[in-house]
């Protein structure tokens, strides 16, 4: 087995078997259209940690190579094209997320006056002081947070999201502004590019050498899927 089937069953194993379980994700047939609206309000002050998070580790890394790959996704978060071209998409992922909410019924002005839940906070509160205690570790953990938390764990969810909703009818994959577009890894499939995840995979690859890695890469992923169960814990 190569190094990155190896990463990516670990990270499918946590999804499936650590995520996923007890979580209301992994319940979501029974989610009816306002437990989905409900959800997604408070999902979207998760999805706008992610840019930040980002330009912490943006800073915090030292590898040029590594730098550049988080610096071209900050970019098109916002609707640079690779390379530096403009625009890509007419306005930020923040605001398709705000369409995609308009599309299943929560109007503008309710989603930007919902305030996070107790639970939400204590998530942002968590995901802050761990990707603040990573800007201290290797840069193995630290990319791997990068992909997992930010890329391949949020394609997860999304997929979820994605296919409740169209059962519920109230998103199709033409209507969809946000959600069927992040599904694999956050790929925007213009330009033939590679999906965010994968950009990470060669600074990843080149950092896991031994059985000592190995544990780290448990640890983060572990870590990662912990703050999102807490997120999703308050819908039970």
């Amino acid at each position: 087995m190569t190094t990155i089937s190896r990463l990516k069953d670990l990270e499918q194993d946590f999804i499936d078997n650590y995520f996923l379980r007890d979580v209301p994700l992994g319940h979501l047939a029974g989610v009816d259209e306002h437990g989905m609206r409900a959800m997604l309000k408070q999902r979207r002050f998760v999805t706008y940690e992610f840019t930040p998070m980002c330009e912490y580790f943006d800073v915090s890394l030292d590898d040029m190579a590594s730098r550049q790959v988080v610096s071209g996704i900050i970019g098109e978060e916002f609707g640079l094209r690779p390379g530096g071209r403009w625009p890509l998409i007419l306005h930020s992922h923040r605001r398709a997320y705000l369409d995609e909410l308009e599309e299943i019924g929560v109007s503008r002005h309710e989603a930007l006056n919902e305030i996070p839940s107790r639970r939400t906070m204590r998530t942002l509160m968590h995901l802050q002081a761990y990707i603040f205690h990573l800007g201290h570790q290797s840069e193995l953990e630290q990319l791997l947070f990068l992909r997992f938390s930010g890329e391949v764990l949020t394609a997860a969810e999304y997929r979820l999201h994605f296919e409740r909703l169209e059962r519920l009818k109230l998103l199709t994959q033409e209507s969809s502004k946000f959600l069927f577009r992040h599904i694999d890894y956050d790929v925007l499939a213009l330009d033939g590019g590679t999906s965010h995840a994968d950009r990470y995979l060669p600074a990843i690859e080149e950092r896991l050498n031994d059985e000592g890695d190995w544990r780290r890469v448990r640890g983060v992923l572990k870590k990662a899927a912990t703050i999102r169960r807490e997120f999703y814990e308050q819908f039970c």
